[in-house]
């Protein structure tokens, strides 16, 4: 249903909305998923990351429901880790993205799923900047396994 909406207000407007937008992905051992104003950031980042020789990568999420498994499966097979970032707590838990990139990648083999790093920053409208994002990627590029918990990241 997606692609075939989609496809129709291509037909009117010009413009194609995708699902996803990986940016860098394709040889990317680390990939960063985000949504939203972050993300236009992060291709900063990740441009500055391939500079110094990181393989880095961004995978922006256009829509919530339907949720884009199939898609994501297709492009974070294979990837070493994946930083998500989330802009929405849910206590005790992980963030709305996170859980549901989790559960997208489950049903891929041992050997094909990546390590998931959870953070939520940006509560309250706080900015998310360059910084912020280079923190994260710092940090799961740092850690072999993931904290138990979503990281909360502040500036």
């Amino acid at each position: 249903l997606w692609e075939k909406e989609s496809q129709a207000w291509a037909e009117r407007t010009g413009r194609h909305l995708r699902m996803v937008e990986p940016y860098r992905c394709e040889d990317a051992d680390l990939v960063l998923v985000a949504s939203s104003t972050p993300s236009l950031t992060a291709e900063e980042v990740v441009d500055d990351l391939r500079e110094q020789g990181v393989r880095a990568g961004l995978l922006r999420l256009r829509l919530f429901r339907p949720f884009p498994s199939e898609a994501v499966r297709r492009i974070l097979a294979g990837v070493d880790k994946v930083a998500v970032l989330d802009r929405d707590c849910s206590y005790g838990h992980h963030g709305i993205w996170f859980a549901e990139l989790k559960s997208a990648l489950y049903s891929l083999p041992a050997d094909e799923r990546p390590k998931l790093f959870g953070y939520v920053a940006g509560l309250g409208g706080r900015d998310i900047t360059a910084r912020t994002l280079r923190t994260l990627f710092e940090r799961t590029r740092e850690r072999d396994v993931p904290d138990p918990e979503t990281l909360w990241i502040q500036d």
